[in-house]
């Protein structure tokens, strides 16, 4: 996975070609897998990134509880009552 910040817009590339993907992912007949993995990529990226921008050195604990917050915000947003 790669990020880039454009200025206003940050892309997230996903290495299609890794044995994962290609192997689990893209295999796999269920478009819910797939929308799942390329979600945690996005989740990933959004906390390595935000986090590289406030602190000068990554810390994992840091990027892991940003995201944890991230992915429980997600679900609230989407739960089915």
């Amino acid at each position: 996975m790669m990020v880039a910040n454009n200025g206003d817009v940050l892309g997230v590339y996903i290495n299609v070609g890794h044995k994962y993907f290609k192997n689990v992912v893209q295999m796999s007949d269920l478009p819910e897998e797939q929308t799942r993995y390329k979600l945690n990529c996005l989740f990933d990226a959004l906390s390595e990134f935000y986090i590289s921008k406030r602190d000068e050195k990554i810390n994992p604990d840091q990027v892991r509880l940003l995201k944890s917050i991230l992915l429980k915000n997600y679900a609230e947003e989407f739960s089915i009552e």
